[in-house]
């Protein structure tokens, strides 16, 4: 996928490079400062999507997208430092045929599911990952963590269409003991991961291989690997979070739960900046606020709630969305 970009400030445009250059297959062909520039580079060199700015300088974003429909085929993803602020001009651009809308302070975690859609839109690339299968839900915990993780799994219900994959910091010779006690008060199926194995949708999959961390491999499959072996967390909630940004392409949903430290930080804004939703517990709910602290001073959180409503939102990422009848 060819792009143009489109802003006044050069800073935002080499921003904007450095994230699209984590989509493979897509690359930006030209720049420009403005929407007149760009439209006569792209009746020169045509790019398949043009990121534009919006309210941009010396053309509007309506007329720049008019002129780019009547010569060309080329898709707008606009870019704004505030929809809000300038709603009236976003709509009216989307009203005129933009894809869609990306706002600035928030785009190194949504730029890349949104060139995702937009090729897919464009039918340069093949995504059916991303839009069937079963999710699976990540879900990390260290100090207070048992009593967290109960609350969660007694509040789902057996029929769920999701995965759960559960790294716990816990001596490994109490990891069954403690799959076995969560699955007492749980409809899901909780028990430890074996190695190998897929996630399956409404079983609860718990880390307990001693001194192992427990990662998705390229076969979406769950395995148990020694390195790194400096990590004093072990197993690692960044290695489970890190390996399913990187390997698993359908959806995901991060959760970090209470505990002392950063482990769990670092990876869950690796899944959000993979597009995938993340969630982290907040301080007045938490045992000790280490983990989750961290993970929200790395903007690596979606979404910071109580320990008592994280269940009711997993439920309602994990339904289907709703088809408009016809």
């Amino acid at each position: 996928m060819n792009i143009g970009l489109v802003h006044h400030d050069a800073g935002v445009r080499a921003s904007l490079r450095c994230h699209i250059a984590d989509v493979v297959g897509a690359r930006v062909l030209w720049e420009a400062g403005a929407s007149e520039e760009a439209l006569a580079r792209n009746a020169r060199q045509p790019v398949h999507l043009l990121l534009l700015e919006i309210p941009g300088a010396q053309a509007d974003a309506v007329r720049t997208i008019r002129g780019l429909r009547a010569a060309s085929a080329t898709a707008v993803l606009l870019v704004t430092d505030d929809i809000a602020a300038h709603a009236a001009q976003v709509f009216d651009a989307i009203g005129c045929g933009a894809a869609d809308v990306l706002e600035l302070p928030r785009a190194a975690t949504t730029l890349v599911t949104k060139l995702r859609s937009v090729a897919a839109l464009l039918g340069l690339v093949h995504v059916p990952e991303r839009r069937v299968g079963v999710p699976l839900v990540a879900i990390g915990a260290s100090a207070g963590g048992p009593a967290a993780l109960s609350t969660i799994l007694h509040s789902l219900p057996a029929a769920l269409a999701g995965a759960f994959v559960i790294v716990q910091h816990i001596d490994a010779g109490f990891a069954a003991g403690m799959a076995d006690w969560l699955g007492q008060s749980a409809a899901l199926e909780v028990r430890l991961a074996r190695d190998g194995e897929a996630p399956a949708a409404g079983v609860a999959l718990l880390a307990g291989v001693r001194d192992h961390h427990l990662v998705l491999d390229p076969r979406q499959r769950l395995r148990y690997q020694d390195e790194p072996s400096q990590l004093s967390d072990r197993p690692s909630i960044d290695e489970l979070f890190d390996s399913i940004a990187r390997h698993w392409q359908r959806p995901a949903i991060g959760v970090l739960l209470t505990g002392m430290g950063r482990d769990g930080a670092r990876g869950l804004r690796a899944l959000r900046d993979r597009g995938h939703h993340t969630i982290a517990q907040d301080a007045a709910s938490s045992a000790i606020y280490g983990m989750p602290k961290a993970a929200v001073g790395l903007n690596a959180a979606v979404e910071v709630m109580p320990l008592e409503d994280i269940a009711g939102r997993i439920q309602q990422l994990l339904q289907p969305p709703q088809r408009n009848p016809q």
